[in-house]
């Protein structure tokens, strides 16, 4: 499939949770020049159940597809010239590939007890010029000291006649890891949790913001990623893993970061995969599942001083060691810097490279904010 994205010159591509899948066929009909004919199809409330392929080809021509709504209905043929899989992180597409070309996805899987709440919010004004000047607040989880975390992330400006808004529509996220869940069953019951489990300056912030959206949970969120680009050829040409599909992490931040398989994304999200994920490996609970291009499955956890475990435990890296110290104080310094802060959400919206948060001036500046609470000076 690589070699058909170069062929087309599709370089590189990633969305949010806001964008429209229109974006991706629009990108796709102007790319594909040689394509005589592009056509979307969205079926409702209809589920893929297999796929059809021509292995002599190594292609896959199409899926079969039934209605959700009624069992035992009858399965229909659709046929495409590319087959793109968005269907998240539960996608059946490891289980296709093996059926039909004896293909195995190597994997990684990260399990560290994580749970969160999210939503959109407008932001007002709490009285306190440090939190009101900030785009992007952060109270980061470190586990196994602190298990809950807080963060707002800035999604655009909006027009308002209110004087006390900050006029800004934001992501706000409520985290645990450890297995601690926060209520979603109503916002007054969520503040009431926030108000027992994080610093009263975060109450303040949820409770002077506008609520734009449901409550979005997840339980047992975990990292996930398939390793396609190790493949190489053998992978199906024509068929692509989209979003979550592909690879999901930092779930806690509910940005559902997306990602196509392709010759740049494959090194973005290696580097992202490793700047995302060292936090979670401090959990006590921490289970890593890895299985390799021969479906052998290592399993590594950690007892958590509850149950007893035969698994051998993780072995962490001098080098993520080092990300799980600098990840936190590169937080507190995005909270009060307005340019580290802007470079932490072109990051996590993959419009930058994490090397972006290892500058020089950077990574001056969370030193100097780490040694200064060492110090007692902040």
């Amino acid at each position: 499939m690589k070699n058909i994205l170069r062929q087309y010159d599709i370089i590189f591509s990633a969305i949010n949770i806001l964008t429209s899948s229109l974006t991706y066929e629009t990108r796709l009909s102007i790319r594909i020049k040689h394509a005589s004919e592009l056509q979307a199809y969205k079926k409702c409330n209809t589920g893929a159940t297999e796929l059809t392929v021509d292995k002599s080809l190594n292609v896959v021509k199409g899926i079969k597809y039934r209605s959700k709504q009624n069992i035992g209905s009858p399965s229909f043929d659709m046929y495409g010239d590319f087959i793109i899989d968005c269907t998240g992180r539960y996608t059946s597409s490891p289980n296709w590939l093996k059926e039909n070309f004896n293909l195995i996805v190597p994997t990684i899987q990260i399990h560290f007890g994580c749970s969160y709440v999210t939503f959109i919010g407008e932001r007002f004004r709490i009285g306190d010029s440090s939190f009101d000047s900030a785009l992007v607040i952060s109270n980061p989880v470190d586990s196994p000291e602190k298990n809950v975390g807080f963060i707002v992330i800035p999604i655009r400006t909006i027009k308002t006649n209110n004087e006390n808004s900050l006029g800004t529509s934001s992501t706000i996220a409520i985290n645990c890891v450890n297995s601690e869940y926060p209520p979603n069953d109503s916002y007054e019951n969520l503040l009431e949790w926030t108000k027992e489990n994080l610093d009263p300056k975060y109450y303040t912030i949820l409770k002077a913001a506008k609520v734009c959206s449901p409550l979005i949970p997840s339980r047992h969120a975990i990292d996930d990623r398939k390793y396609v680009e190790s493949l190489g050829k053998k992978w199906p040409q024509n068929y692509i893993l989209l979003g979550d599909s592909i690879c999901s992490f930092n779930p806690q931040y509910a940005q559902d970061i997306s990602h196509i398989f392709n010759r740049r994304a494959s090194v973005i999200s290696e580097e992202c995969w490793f700047a995302s994920t060292t936090n979670d490996w401090k959990t006590p609970t921490l289970k890593v599942i890895e299985t390799d291009k021969y479906g052998q499955v290592k399993t590594y956890q950690r007892d958590g001083n509850s149950t007893s475990t035969n698994n051998p435990e993780p072995r962490i890296p001098i080098m993520i060691r080092f990300m799980q110290w600098y990840g936190y104080w590169f937080l507190q310094c995005a909270s009060k810097s307005a340019d580290v802060s802007t470079a932490f959400v072109r990051v996590v919206n993959q419009s930058r490279s994490p090397s972006l948060l290892m500058k020089p001036t950077t990574f001056f500046a969370v030193c100097c904010i780490a040694l200064m609470n060492y110090l007692n000076l902040s």
